[in-house]
């Protein structure tokens, strides 16, 4: 493997300089989804390799979790590895840390990024439910300017997203959760670990004392080219308690979602596989909100 040139810089100013004089530059945050891309025999034929190559790892400032007017911030080169074990995120992004806990292997947690793996917007993103139902925005960064929009919109297919040439990624931010509040993220694959799961679902839960569901979103994943966001189906569920929610969430994804699947899995099987994955997190989910103890 060759590159033209290769460039770590220090700040993403720096970072938005290099993009603006080499539009055809390749952004590198940990590597773990561009090197095998760039080891296909294709690669080579389509000019990949030859590219410039501009490493985000030396910016610090985008290395970080904070809060960050009324937002959780989470930098783009923040690792799953760091994402796992990271605190706040613990308290107030659990099915976030669901996520890293369970991508890939210890390696590819610790180079892998959250702002690689929404830039790379593989269909396969694990990621993608839970950020939905956290209500995840994306901030970019350019020369001269910065935007920020919701991760739905960011995302427009597999492997297609609203960043153009000259952009970076510099945090994910989140919604800040109240009291009682839950959130969860599981999937299901052949294998436990290392496998591109069958199915993935996300839930977000805020309930009353009662156990009555005040908020709900719910979210599902690896049925199609995008992650799905079930808003309307989940509206339908506030007001009924948290038990009686459990028993009907299955039959109820089942008959909202349309799969597109990959031929790995019959659809109709994928299809009742979000079922149950939805109303696992998001059991799960309202086991945390009870752990509270608020």
């Amino acid at each position: 493997m060759t590159a033209e040139w290769y460039a770590a810089p220090t700040s993403i100013a720096e970072a938005v300089d290099l993009l603006r004089r080499s539009p055809d530059a390749l952004i590198v945050a940990g590597g773990t989804d561009l090197m095998p891309r760039l080891r296909r025999p294709r690669a080579r034929v389509s000019g990949l390799t030859n590219r410039p190559f501009v490493s985000l790892r030396r910016v610090n400032s985008l290395d970080d979790v904070q809060f960050c007017r009324h937002r959780l911030s989470i930098g783009s080169v923040v690792t799953h590895a760091r994402i796992a074990t990271d605190s706040i995120l613990h308290s107030d992004a659990t099915a976030l840390v669901d996520v890293a806990v369970g991508i890939g292997s210890p390696a590819v947690r610790a180079w892998g990024t959250i702002g690689g793996t929404i830039a790379n917007a593989s269909r396969s993103m694990d990621a993608g439910p839970a950020l939905l139902v956290l209500g995840a925005e994306i901030e970019i960064v350019g020369a001269g300017y910065r935007r920020k929009e919701s991760f739905a919109d960011f995302l427009f297919g597999s492997h297609r997203t609203s960043l153009s040439a000259g952009e970076v990624i510099e945090t994910v931010t989140l919604r800040p959760t109240s009291l009682r509040t839950g959130s969860a993220f599981v999937k299901q694959g052949v294998r436990r670990v290392m496998d591109i799961a069958i199915a993935t679902a996300g839930a977000k839960v805020v309930l009353d004392h009662e156990n009555v569901i005040q908020q709900i979103e719910l979210a599902v994943g690896n049925i199609g080219p995008l992650p799905v966001l079930l808003s309307e189906l989940s509206d339908s569920f506030v007001g009924v308690r948290a038990e009686d929610a459990i028993r009907d969430i299955p039959r109820a994804v089942e008959n909202a979602v349309a799969v597109n699947g990959d031929g790995r899995v019959p659809d109709d099987y994928r299809k009742a596989v979000c079922g149950q994955l939805a109303a696992r997190a998001f059991k799960l989910a309202c086991d945390r909100v009870v752990t509270q103890g608020v």
